[in-house]
């Protein structure tokens, strides 16, 4: 990955010519411009993720340090926005007749070659070491189903979908399932929902003046139910719990991803770019200081108690929106000019980032069980929460990139390659219908 010397304010991703030699998992569909740049944002969250859990599972929860990392669950926010972005702008894209069409069936079959593989040898090799309760017992089926968040254990323990809680029976070790995997649960639904939502869109924009416009309305107003969903659930804790961790509850993070996707795809070849997008891909250095300048203060609002369920409800939801403004920053520059220079795409241009993003789902999928599994070594015997905490951290990562890598190289990849497999010529695009809105100008 390379970061170019031009300073285009139309050029967004790589061209046709450059996704197609793209490895099989970051491959855009056929005829649509690949973002290479969020492969790194990938890569990032992992990181971040598996750094937060490490905190959590060596007990280093009052380091000088952890008031900086409480809030690295920002990284899921990230994960669901860069799949709501991926999933949908092709669709978006194909609506406005700037690409070719997406058939339902090819979109399908992509997603389940993404997800299933990998997940279900990880719950495999996971069930065996360190040992995952419930893989291969009487309710297999939760697991392997994309079910276990509705499972009354698991809802009853975490309190933010990222941590374990006092009280759950599945504490690790051993622990229900794999953890993280809440996450896919709520992907599992928004692909199924995805195709619905992509038909309901083609069908306003056919009977409205401005669609576009129309379509950014309809995904606030459902952002913002999300919001008042979680306000409900946290409020009315515990018998709610499980609510948060459903699409619903989560859908203002894919929204707020959506969204970006229709603003992208409608600035896509203009010649005249809305002034936002001008400003994110002459300086860059803008949205990203602006995330940094919101999570400082989450810092200091909401410390020292970072969880979900330690606060109010109306402080749980100020954090939830703050995550999506702060992950939508993040991912401006990587949506708009994404070649045209400047410190953050040269730091998202690192091919170590780069290369963790590609094999993310399997240190995503495998860190946690490892942290818990490496915590029971002598690392358990460092007295200094620090120190502990640093030398686990370091010991997962090393572990959970392993597990990662081979589970790419040696199977996931297997299956991605028959992505494209049956790929039929590009179609054309269709023509584009009057141009009556101009988001973002």
């Amino acid at each position: 990955m390379r970061t170019r010397d031009y300073l285009d304010p139309a050029h967004e991703g790589e061209s046709e010519a450059e996704a197609k030699t793209a490895p099989p998992v970051v491959a855009p569909p056929p005829g649509h411009p690949r973002f290479p740049l969020y492969d790194s944002l990938r890569g990032v969250a992992a990181i971040m993720v598996l750094t937060v859990h490490c905190m959590g599972a060596a007990q280093a929860l009052d380091t000088p340090l952890s008031p900086l990392v409480n809030h690295f669950e920002v990284s899921i926010t990230l994960l669901f926005m860069l799949s709501a972005f991926l999933l949908y702008r092709p669709f978006v894209a194909a609506r406005m007749g700037k690409a070719p069409r997406v058939a339902f069936r090819d979109y399908g079959l992509r997603r389940f070659l993404r997800i299933v593989p990998g997940y279900y040898m990880a719950l495999l090799v996971l069930g065996i070491y360190p040992g995952l309760t419930g893989v291969y017992g009487d309710d297999w089926w939760l697991y392997f189903g994309f079910m276990q968040i509705y499972e009354p254990l698991y809802g009853g323990g975490p309190a933010d979908g990222l941590t374990y809680g006092p009280g759950a029976d599945c504490v690790p070790p051993p622990h229900c399932g794999i953890g993280p995997a809440w996450t896919l649960d709520v992907e599992i639904v928004f692909y199924a929902l995805l195709p619905l939502f992509v038909l309901a869109m083609a069908w306003i924009g056919t009977r409205v003046r401005r669609p576009l416009r129309v379509e950014l309305a309809v995904l606030a107003g459902l952002g913002i139910a999300s919001v008042a969903l979680r306000f409900w659930a946290i409020d009315s804790q515990p018998s709610a719990a499980w609510v948060l961790h459903t699409l619903p509850a989560l859908f203002l993070w894919l929204a707020a991803g959506m969204g970006l996707a229709v603003v992208s795809a409608n600035v896509q070849g203009r010649e005249r770019q809305s002034r936002l997008a001008t400003l994110v891909t002459r300086s860059p250095w803008v949205p990203w200081t602006a995330a940094i300048a919101l999570y400082g203060m989450l810092v200091v609002v909401l410390e020292p108690n970072p969880s979900f369920y330690g606060q109010t409800a109306a402080l749980a939801s100020f954090k939830f929106v703050v995550f999506t403004a702060i992950t939508v920053l993040l991912l401006l520059p990587a949506t708009f000019g994404s070649g045209a220079g400047g410190w953050p795409r040269r730091l998202l241009a690192n091919r170590f980032i780069a290369w963790v993003g590609l094999i993310a789902y399997g240190v995503y999928l495998y860190h946690l069980p490892l942290a818990y599994a490496l915590v029971d070594t002598p690392i358990s015997d460092i007295h200094d929460d620090l120190l502990r905490w640093a030398v686990l951290t370091v010991a997962t990562l090393t572990a959970a990139i392993a597990c990662g890598a081979a589970s790419y190289y040696l199977w996931e990849r297997r299956f991605l390659k028959l992505k494209y497999r049956r790929r039929r010529p590009a179609a054309k695009p269709v023509a584009a219908a009057p141009a009556r809105d101009a988001v973002g100008s």
